[in-house]
């Protein structure tokens, strides 16, 4: 009490501006005290309003953030489809494929599919983005024997790929296949940066860590991992991207080994991916999330 009498003494010798600074400095102390006890992710509960964090279960964490590896891990899928653009994506609210980097025209056959790329096109590096990237990484990369991806690769098997001009590409199927637009929606990959290499040793590129791709989103930062085998990377908005840009400024992913972890730390996403099983009843306890499904469907 002794303490505290002289701390009020002292203030009251302040003058008028005195009073006001230190006044000011005891209520910033205090409210930061108050936000790290009972807001420690923010007033909103999980960090600044312009940051979306989510939370992802992958036994073996981030392994390449490329969109031609993604079929094997769930976390490199679900980052790399920020990073990346395809000739095309998929719309939830249609629940179909719809055209993005390029207007999709159809033979009457059903056998050529011929993209005309957008104007102004252009990688987070600033380079600009032709169909010559899509070119390189459909015939050059997917198409090469070397090619590690086996699941891609069979895709485009027997496809003939033809670079009309800069802006223009053709694929010609061998037989009609209404399912062959969904392999379309694959991220393109930049021709200036990995045209030298041999097709087998990208995966094992550094690339895979630090992309550079064309969608709304951009790697600025490493990929950390921590020693509890979490494992976490933040996306930027890119001032690049073609398409409207959202309002979220940054995009985490936090990567946790199992579920039981992400439930330990649960207070730190704002959303997860696939839930499954028993889990499901652990999110319907909690009033804060919401449920999404959709089904993949393709309307033409």
């Amino acid at each position: 009490m002794k303490i505290i009498r002289s701390v009020i003494a002292i203030f009251k010798s302040y003058d008028f501006r005195d009073k006001l600074l230190t006044g000011l400095a005891v209520a910033i102390f205090l409210g930061m005290i108050v936000k790290m006890i009972f807001f420690p992710y923010g007033l909103f509960g999980f960090g600044e309003s312009n940051i979306y964090t989510e939370g992802i279960v992958a036994k073996n964490g981030i392994q390449n953030i490329n969109p031609l590896f993604v079929d094997y891990n769930e976390a490199d899928m679900e980052v790399s489809r920020l990073v990346f653009s395809g000739l095309m994506k998929y719309d939830p609210e249609k629940r179909a494929v719809v055209d993005d980097m390029a207007v999709l025209s159809i033979n009457e056959e059903k056998t050529q599919y011929t993209f005309t790329m957008r104007d102004g096109l252009k990688w987070h590096d600033g380079h600009a983005l032709t169909a010559e990237d899509v070119f390189f990484t459909f015939n050059d990369v997917v198409k090469s024997e070397s090619f590690q991806n086996e699941i891609l690769k069979t895709n485009f098997a027997g496809v003939e790929i033809d670079l009309v001009d800069e802006k223009t590409i053709r694929f010609t199927l061998e037989n009609p296949n209404i399912f062959f637009v969904n392999n379309l929606t694959t991220g393109i990959l930049p021709e200036h940066i990995l045209g030298d290499m041999d097709p087998y040793d990208i995966l094992q590129d550094e690339f895979n860590k630090t992309p550079i791709g064309s969608g709304p989103y951009m790697v600025t930062e490493p990929v950390e991992a921590f020693q509890d085998d979490r494992m976490q990377v933040t996306l930027s908005r890119s001032p690049y991207y073609y398409g409207v840009p959202s309002e979220i400024e940054l995009m985490r992913f936090i990567v946790y080994p199992t579920m039981d972890q992400l439930l330990e730390h649960i207070d730190a996403v704002n959303g997860v991916v696939k839930i499954t099983g028993d889990y499901i009843l652990d999110f319907q306890n909690k009033d804060r999330f919401d449920f999404f499904s959709y089904q993949f469907l393709y309307i033409h």
